[in-house]
């Protein structure tokens, strides 16, 4: 035996009984003891207790995760709060977790504090680095930059940036029984074992390039030398247009991102607009980089399915053999896009990989993978990603 998985779900009123009903069902069909227990939870939740009920049905395993903004299950997207937990048992893989807080005042920093943490804990170089920051806070591409320069740019970095139920207000991120914000959490996966991953996003541009002028991090203060909020009244329709007075602009992000293109490959990065502030700059969900050209997006419900049985079919055949566990990392933007559909999207994935894979995940303010590019054959770097799923399936 390998690699084992399963996956629990508990939608308990009460956050510690959550955390052990989730925890006593995702290792009830695990042959050893689990390694690792991932833990998806809503903000609804008391976080610590809810870690507190996960720790006492598996007092040995290393335990890591993050606070949501929907969690996913085998059976598809839970449709009300929920703890979601995915154990992993291997008598052949090994597994270290680490955190560091302060990514507000050194993203990069932590991210190597991190890495580091791993790397002589673990004794060597992880095969796959899973991810988990706070999602309001700090710069996640610095964060991976940190973690890249201790451990490898070649180096897998798979993830999600916690949310809180699309509040906007504070996310938490789990290790051990204790939940932190502002925090960077890392596992390293080495030992024994496959994986592979893929990423889509499905969206297509339909306007001309235009060159950002202006930012810091993930706050965008011109294109072409003017507010961005002008950018999108120009381009979308008077009705939508009407909607910017809001403070919140998720609604417009679920049909026009931007997007530029990554080095020389032919497949976008998105960058959700999530707050406009008072002086039109914007609040993106990830690092937009001065000089590079912008375009706006569009997507709809049948690009998001077809763009996630791709990552499927990717990761599927990247593995080239049966997947023992699926993480799936999807932007909360997707599930707003979905709705009462959700399910449609996981169950393109399960039609791939198989309806009998434990999965679990959760729907993000970011996502940490690759920008896969069909035309190129090199391992890409992983990078801060939105509006993208990322799914990374796991065997022996």
């Amino acid at each position: 035996m390998s690699v084992r998985s399963g996956t629990g779900v508990s939608n308990d009123e009460d956050a510690y009984s959550a955390g052990v009903r989730a925890g006593t069902a995702a290792i009830a069909s695990l042959e050893v003891e689990p390694v690792l227990l991932l833990v998806f939870a809503s903000v609804a939740y008391d976080q610590k207790r809810v870690l507190e009920g996960v720790r006492f049905v598996a007092p040995n395993a290393q335990i890591a995760g993050a606070s949501t903004a929907g969690e996913i299950a085998t059976d598809g997207p839970v449709p009300y709060h929920s703890v979601v937990v995915m154990a992993i048992g291997s008598d052949t893989l090994i597994v270290q977790s680490a955190h560091a807080t302060g990514l507000k005042d050194g993203s990069h920093t932590i991210g190597v504090t991190v890495a580091k943490e791993i790397k002589t804990a673990l004794g060597l170089n992880p095969k796959l680095f899973l991810m988990f920051a706070d999602g309001l806070s700090g710069n996640g591409s610095d964060a991976v930059r940190g973690i890249q320069q201790e451990l490898g740019a070649a180096l897998p970095i798979i993830g999600g940036s916690a949310g809180d139920d699309g509040k906007y207000v504070k996310t938490f991120q789990y290790h051990g029984t204790e939940a932190y914000s502002d925090t960077l959490v890392g596992v390293g996966l080495g030992g024994k074992f496959s994986f592979a991953v893929g990423s889509k996003h499905g969206w297509m541009p339909i306007t001309q390039s235009m060159q950002v002028t202006k930012a810091e991090g993930a706050v965008l203060y011109e294109i072409n030398g003017k507010p961005p909020i002008e950018f999108y009244k120009e381009y979308i329709s008077a009705e939508a247009a009407a909607t910017l007075a809001d403070n919140i602009l998720s609604g417009i992000a679920l049909s026009y991102p931007l997007g530029f293109k990554y080095k020389d490959s032919n497949e976008y990065i998105l960058r959700a607009p999530f707050i406009v502030n008072k002086d039109g700059s914007i609040v993106c969900g990830g690092e937009v980089p001065v000089g590079a050209e912008v375009q706006l997006m569009i997507g709809g419900r049948d690009e998001a399915v077809l763009a996630a049985r791709e990552a499927a079919t990717s990761a599927l055949a990247g593995l080239g053999g049966k997947p023992r566990a699926a993480l799936i990392f999807d932007c909360h933007t997707r599930h707003k896009l979905f709705g009462a559909d959700s399910k449609l999207e996981i169950d393109a994935i399960q039609e791939v990989i198989g309806k009998d894979v434990p999965l679990a995940g959760f729907y993000t303010y970011a996502e940490q993978g690759p920008v896969q590019d069909d035309t190129s054959s090199d391992q890409p770097n992983s990078l801060v990603l939105n509006e993208t799923v990322v799914l990374v399936l796991i065997g022996d």
